[in-house]
């Protein structure tokens, strides 16, 4: 069986912002990206979707019956949330320890690497799942897939759909 897993389009915010959590709204009308990706999907699959409005609308596009997940949302970067990632700072200990580092005032990303295995386990198989990069990034980890380095490394572009 397969996920298909379907990250949104381009949100509404200027290059160069830190968003995760923030809910943003899709700067691509919701049905022009559901067409674009519609041929890669099969019919007839039940849609799951992160609550988030960037990936919510396509998702009702896709399916009007869309089950929304808040375990799908995207990591809470806390503080770092709507500011230019060049004033940011601890960037280098994000850096230094990716994977054991805990945003300020937000999420750690052993938490929401568990956030997101709970959430898959509540989906079926086969569906298909709009949810935001970071989030395939984690399900691509998980049992049986990819290291959590090489998953994190992989390309995850706007508007595509990745199985599962």
């Amino acid at each position: 069986m397969t996920r298909y897993l379907v990250r949104h389009d381009r949100p509404a915010v200027a290059p160069g912002v830190c968003y995760g959590s923030t809910d943003l709204p899709p700067a691509v009308p919701p049905e022009e990206t559901a067409s674009l990706l519609r041929p890669s999907l099969p019919a007839h699959l039940p849609v799951y979707s992160s609550p988030l409005r960037r990936c919510a609308e396509v998702a009702r596009a896709l399916h009007p019956a869309a089950v929304l997940l808040e375990g799908l949302r995207e990591v809470d970067y806390g503080e770092w949330e709507m500011r230019p990632w060049s004033t940011l700072e601890g960037v280098e200990q994000w850096a230094r320890d990716p994977f054991g580092f805990r945003f300020p005032g937000g999420e750690s990303v052993p938490a929401f690497l568990a956030r997101v295995r709970e959430a898959f386990a509540g989906i079926p198989n086969p569906a298909i799942v709009v949810t935001h990069g970071g989030v395939i990034r984690a399900a691509l980890h998980e049992p049986g897939g990819r290291t959590l380095k090489e998953a994190f490394e992989t390309p995850v572009p706007l508007a595509s759909v990745v199985w599962l």
